[in-house]
């Protein structure tokens, strides 16, 4: 009988010691399946943390600020984007704030704008941007473009030429860029919302945009299926390699400021830190 009491004594032991293991290492390695990034004003980090069900935040020494997290309305986030304003708006795939099929919620100072919450239309939502007009871009379930007024009423649906699918979405100085299945399109936002048809430019080849990100120079950094990232300098119509790294990056976002590019993982639950020239600066896990 001591014998089984003292093994039951140790089998306890052990496991509130790999429970306590278990928890640490969740502690410690915050980041579940990331997806859509953006980087504020001071440079921060927020990560859509689809599989954490929440978005974390970092600062610009790649360090967690977990009283900065953002739990409230978020269901499996997808997409991260700031308006011109700084606030926050989070596409949430999975039922959210009154939407069966997902969900936009917009964030001040971290803090929930419950009112501002949109769910017409909107369908397995992923990417979004905010263009200047305060109008937020929604990519639905892989489909097509959502636009809705400040007010939360669809202003207009759109997709892009390169084919059935809509990925990646990013929108600068009046560009809203689109991935699609063959390549990535550019519209001009005013003229397209007036009433214009068609896109700007189209970036072909393999520039099938999954991830998308704009730097300070209207630059467009196109994550693509095949593991590659390209550089779409709008400005001069022309293409160039950036990173090729083996994996379909999920999320991008670039801060001019400081001169990085960050690029999420989503299976190895990273995200990769690069200079502007392509060098490996940092592995936040």
């Amino acid at each position: 009988m001591k014998s089984a009491n003292t093994f039951a004594r140790i089998a306890s032991t052990l496991l509130c010691l790999c429970a306590f293991a278990s928890a640490s290492f969740a502690a410690t390695k915050p980041l579940s399946y990331p997806r859509g990034l953006a980087v504020d004003a001071k440079g921060n980090l927020y990560v859509a943390n689809s599989g954490g069900n929440d978005i974390l935040v970092y600062n610009i020494n790649y360090v967690q600020t977990p009283s900065k997290t953002i739990t409230q309305g978020i269901s499996n986030p997808s997409g991260v984007a700031f308006d011109a304003q700084g606030n926050l708006w989070v596409s949430n795939y999975g039922t959210s704030n009154g939407g069966a099929n997902g969900s936009i919620s917009e964030y001040i100072d971290g803090k929930q704008n419950t009112a501002a919450s949109i769910t017409n239309g909107i369908l397995g939502p992923g990417a979004l941007a905010v263009d200047g007009l305060g109008d937020v871009w929604v990519q639905n379930d892989n489909v097509n473009v959502t636009v809705y007024s400040q007010f939360g009423e669809v202003v207009k649906t759109i997709a892009p030429p390169g084919g059935p699918f809509v990925f990646g979405l990013t929108i600068s100085k009046g560009w809203a860029s689109m991935g699609g299945n063959n390549a990535t399109s550019f519209f001009h936002t005013s003229p397209f919302l007036a009433g214009e048809e068609g896109p700007y430019y189209t970036a072909g080849g393999d520039n099938n945009g999954i991830a998308l990100a704009s730097d300070a120079n209207s630059n467009v950094y196109a994550g693509n299926s095949d593991g590659t990232i390209n550089i779409i300098y709008l400005n001069q119509d022309g293409i160039g390699p950036f990173l090729n790294l083996g994996f379909e990056t999920t999320g991008l976002a670039v801060d001019s400021v400081h001169g990085r590019v960050y690029v999420a993982n989503y299976n190895a639950n990273q995200i990769l830190v690069y200079s502007t020239s392509g060098t490996l600066l940092h592995t936040i896990e």
